[in-house]
């Protein structure tokens, strides 16, 4: 590896080919991380393949000199290609310059797709690398439809039929404030090692013992007991009626993690690799279910590329490429869920008078449409899934001007910087100080971060099962945690568990929209807009519909005409 850093230090040091440079040693061995004497082996083979000239220094305080005898581009053009070939993307994209490796990586793919392949892959670019694949530490809707098929839960939720079916269990049966699960037999992790009882409950350990924003529901759990190696016992009287439900929580997703730190899960597909650059899952032979007709799905992260990525891709995100039309079909549909802004009124002394927050939420209402900073489709929310006018009630006066600037907070994601740039505009427009902090999303989801923040800019996707949904937005979420004072939060943890002590569940569901309505009224919370999903799927694939999160249900994927 030290001969091809070598050649990177070659080509971005600023060398002319045919010119002699004075050259420390040290620079080199500092560049190639070796001590000197590997340093100058490395140095007579590039003067062996006739690729520099070296002369050493004579005299004190004379450098050595070195000439550069031919480009050494192609050379690491040539290796990168033949090196993410045998699927070794993280050595391959350090011998490319920062500023060509989303080129690089689409023109890779694009030759790639282009060829003949024994295997079913299924090729999505995106815009960004995957975040943590680990069950309890996901929080993210790309990274969550991910882990979906790379882990088993102990029930699922069937989008078609809108009830619970067993996944690793068998049976269950759900008695009052008790479930006892009952699991299949023979079930194996990706490497054929057997799945048990007793790695069920370490993954509910796991959330336990983490930081994960999913540990907060987990808690309420009372008993999570093995009986045998077949059988749990659960138990809860919080979370009497909704119990089952959890059990498809993806936070529960079965896995475990080897001695070298790397994830072995339990689902339809293994965790092939995951790097900066790429996400690769593969079908793994030890699937308890139906085998997925795909071998594998291939997520290449590209940048700024994704925003005009062209190529013979499989799915493209509608905003990534707007222009294709030939060979894809577009599928459109608005989500539920939104952009919203919290207003935190437990950290500045000005946002914390409820008065003050109405005047902001009053504002927001004037707050340009979304949709120029990137090309998503966008209308004005007045909830997570209600669609009529918003009502803040009677205006508010501005009895006094704020002296210490807002903190407007959020994460690197286009519509979300869109929508907070213009609240900070519009604030300050109306002589409210404000400066707009925009972190990477592992950074921005601390509740420690957010709380000091005072107006946090967020987004929330809806599920297909709306109770869940609810819950993992209001009791999973940092952002509605960071904003609540010493007075709401008790008030906010009474509400939704008064309403979850209901054995209804369409009224329970019911009450969680009564909760975000009295967060609106009490000026914690502000919805502001719905997005379009929009995705563009090539016609190789089979026609199929949206999942409410915007993607496409991997096991269901055929190639036409193979």
């Amino acid at each position: 590896m030290r001969y091809w850093l070598a050649l990177v230090f070659l080509r971005d040091f600023g060398f002319e080919i045919g010119r002699w440079t004075p050259i420390s040693l040290d620079d080199i061995t500092k560049a190639l991380n070796c001590t000197r004497r590997n340093a100058q082996l490395v140095i007579k083979r590039l003067v062996e393949e006739s690729i520099i000239d070296w002369k050493s220094g004579v005299g004190r305080g004379n450098l050595p000199q070195l000439l550069l005898k031919e480009s050494v581009h192609t050379t690491l053009i040539e290796q990168a290609k033949f090196w993410m070939n045998e699927g070794k993307a993280d050595q391959a994209l350090n011998l490319i310059s920062s500023k060509d490796r989303d080129q690089f990586i689409a023109e890779f793919v694009s030759q790639y797709q282009q060829q003949d392949n024994d295997q079913d892959i299924l090729q999505i670019p995106f815009y960004r690398a995957t975040h943590s694949l680990i069950p309890y530490e996901i929080s993210r809707r790309t990274e969550r439809h991910i882990a979906d098929y790379l882990y088993a839960n102990l029930l699922r939720f069937n989008r078609d039929t809108g009830q619970l079916e067993g996944d690793l269990a068998q049976t269950w049966v759900h008695t009052d404030d008790m479930l006892e699960v009952r699991l299949r037999k023979s079930l194996k992790f990706w490497d054929g090692s057997a799945l048990t009882a007793f790695d069920v409950k370490a993954a509910y350990e796991s959330i336990i013992s983490s930081n994960s924003v999913s540990r907060g529901l987990f808690l309420l759990i009372d008993e999570f007991s093995v009986v045998d190696e077949y059988t749990l016992r659960i138990r809860s009287k919080r979370l009497s009626h909704y119990l089952p439900r959890l059990m498809a929580h993806g936070a529960l997703s079965v896995s475990k993690l080897n001695s070298d730190g790397t994830i072995v899960g339990s689902g339809a597909f293994r965790l092939a690799e995951q790097t900066d650059y790429r996400t690769l899952l593969t079908a793994s032979p030890h699937y308890h279910g139906y085998r997925p007709w795909l071998d594998g799905v291939e997520i290449w992260n590209m940048g700024l590329s994704a925003n005009d990525f062209q190529m013979h891709c499989d799915i493209v995100h509608g905003s990534s490429a707007p222009d294709i039309v030939d060979e894809f079909t577009q599928v459109q549909q608005w989500e539920e869920g939104c952009i919203y802004a919290c207003l935190n009124s437990a950290n500045h002394a000005w946002m914390k008078l409820a008065k003050h927050r109405r005047y902001i939420q009053q504002l927001l209402q004037s707050l340009p449409m979304n949709g120029v900073r990137d090309t998503m489709i966008y209308r004005r929310a007045s909830g997570m899934t209600s669609l009529e006018p918003l009502k803040l009630g009677k205006a508010v006066d501005l009895s006094s001007i704020n002296q210490v600037p807002l903190e407007v907070l959020t994460y690197q994601l286009p519509g979300h910087i869109e929508a907070a740039e213009n609240i900070t505009e519009l604030l300050c427009q109306h002589g409210l100080d404000s400066n707009l902090t925009v972190l990477p999303y592992p950074e921005f989801d601390q509740v420690e971060r957010q709380s000091k923040a005072d107006i946090i800019v967020s987004g929330e996707v809806f599920g297909e099962h709306k109770e869940s949904s609810w819950l993992g937005w209001l009791l999973c979420t940092n952002t509605v945690t960071a904003s609540l004072n010493k007075q709401s939060k008790p008030w906010f943890e009474q509400q939704v568990f008064d309403n979850l002590a209901q054995s209804d569940e369409s009224k329970r569901v019911q009450g969680y929209q009564r909760i975000e309505r009295e967060l609106i009224r009490k000026a914690i919370y502000i919805p502001l807009f719905q997005c379009a999903q929009d995705m563009r799927i090539s016609h190789k694939v089979n026609a199929m519909d949206l999942l409410t999160n915007g993607w496409i249900d991997f096991n269901q994927v055929v190639f036409e005409g193979r």
